[in-house]
């Protein structure tokens, strides 16, 4: 499996992938559109899995992070997110967040042992209700 760096035209099999592995899939247009950004930083291995952050001001965040399911359990979430981190701290990003659905532990988990740590909780954040929490990571104490 090859990482590369993923731009808009990689959106629509991303988004193919995104329809796979996310529990509210993003449609391929916006994601042409958020990879056409400068700020926004993404990667994927074809047919397995993606990532998609920002970075600006010195903060990064992790936008979409999905695995195709029969691609799991294979680390490829901690392979991409090593490439993101790598790209925040080329930019002088200082400290990451993102937001994870309450009701994903499996996702709370990988986070947690890559070093993320609660910092909020936005109250039914998804359009189904659920919660959100909101994690920090601080790449100055982790280098």
């Amino acid at each position: 499996m090859s990482l590369r760096r993923a731009g808009p035209a990689d959106a629509p099999a991303v988004a193919a992938l995104e329809a796979l592995a996310a529990h509210s899939p993003w449609r391929a247009d916006a994601l042409a559109e958020t990879l056409a950004l400068d700020t926004t930083l993404a990667w994927w291995i074809p047919d397995a899995g993606y990532v998609v952050g920002s970075a600006a001001a010195g903060e990064g965040e992790l936008i979409l992070l999905g695995v195709a399911p029969a691609a799991r359990r294979q680390g490829l979430a901690t392979t991409l997110l090593a490439a993101l981190d790598a790209d925040w701290r080329s930019r002088g990003v200082d400290a990451a967040f993102l937001e994870v659905r309450a009701d994903n532990a499996t996702a709370q988990s990988l986070y947690a042992r890559l070093g993320w740590r609660a910092a909020g909780r936005r109250k039914g954040y998804y359009t189904d209700g659920t919660d959100a929490l909101l994690l920090r990571r601080d790449l100055r104490e982790d280098g």
